[in-house]
């Protein structure tokens, strides 16, 4: 496995763009900028040519938007706000404003106070994988799980319980063994054993062991994997992706030419990495935390979009939902 470094693959400025997933049919990367509420789709036939997305802004209150899936027969889009997943077809994203009467609601997820949905995956029975973080870093409240039935119930699954508050990097490999999900606050990344076939929801996971620390100020944010069960994670606030074994054995270490590299996933031949824009506030911290020698490396500010070249690597793609 070797890559190049890291560059734009798109000039367009993002205040966090994330959540992006792969339609090979069509060559196109669909993302999200999770606090404009605008989603983006950019065909990656040239992506030499810095290619333009295309944008449409969600309805109101998609703010912080955690998931964002395909559909089968790639008719139309899945995304999730703070409690809820809608789903919007395709032919409505040639619209710049995506009116409400557009999004079907599918499912409201019973939430507890002062919790919003933080992130999601997919499995190959048509499930929906989400769980929550607390709104501030001070509420401290535990993290929860659900699982959206392909029938549109949400099922919370207790195994969670315990140390994780805002929850991130969830990943499930490619054989379906194993389930993996961070916390940002805590910074690090747990893994569980996975029972597709387990009848019971409360039984699907079990065995949690620590898999992957990051040493703070960074923390983890969005992770994917390939086909042979590496890990890659975004290290948000580290400037780098981190490439692991299944086991949590760090592999190797992509650095990326901005500071809060925020998701990755495999596109053809390449890593797409989406990132945050910089706030003038976290610059500053940097520096007063001493930290500014390691912080001069990261010119990039600006929430772009970036592409790494890696050789002889396939990403495991999101399932795609009824």
């Amino acid at each position: 496995m070797s890559a190049d470094p890291p560059l734009p693959l798109n000039f367009t400025q993002h205040r966090t763009s994330e959540l992006p997933f792969f339609y090979p049919s069509t060559n196109t990367l669909f993302y999200i900028d999770i606090h404009g509420a605008t989603l983006h789709s950019l065909s990656l036939t040239s992506p030499e040519s810095n290619p333009q997305p295309t944008t449409t802004n969600l309805p109101p209150g998609s703010k912080f938007a955690t998931g964002l899936f395909p559909t089968r027969n790639d008719e139309a889009l899945i995304f999730s706000d703070r409690n809820s997943f809608h789903k919007i077809p395709r032919s409505a994203l040639n619209s710049k404003q995506l009116k409400a009467t557009n999004a079907t609601l599918l499912c409201t997820l019973p939430i507890a106070e002062k919790q919003r949905l933080n992130e999601a995956t997919t499995d190959s029975h048509g499930r929906i994988w989400a769980a929550t973080g607390s709104d501030t870093d001070n509420d401290n409240k535990d993290a929860q799980l659900f699982i959206v039935t392909p029938d549109h119930r949400a099922v919370e699954i207790k195994q969670l319980q315990g140390q994780i508050i805002l929850a991130n990097a969830m990943c499930i490999n490619k054989e379906e063994t194993f389930f993996y999900l961070g916390c940002s606050i805590g910074g690090w990344v747990d893994r569980w054993r996975l029972d597709m076939n387990a009848k019971d929801p409360q039984s699907l996971l079990s065995d949690r062991q620590r898999c992957i620390n990051i040493e703070k100020p960074a923390v983890p944010d969005g992770m994917t994997c390939d086909d042979e069960g590496r890990l890659y994670l975004a290290v948000f606030g580290g400037g780098r992706i981190q490439v692991h074994s299944q086991d949590g054995l760090m592999l190797r270490s992509i650095e990326t030419p901005t500071l809060c590299p925020t998701c990755c996933v495999f596109a053809n031949n390449m890593l797409v990495i989406t990132s945050k824009t910089v706030e003038d506030d976290t610059w500053d911290e940097a520096e007063a935390s001493g930290m500014q020698d390691m912080f001069s490396r990261f010119p990039d500010r600006l929430g772009w979009l970036y592409s790494v070249a890696i050789d002889g690597v396939t990403g495991v793609r999101k399932h795609a939902l009824m």
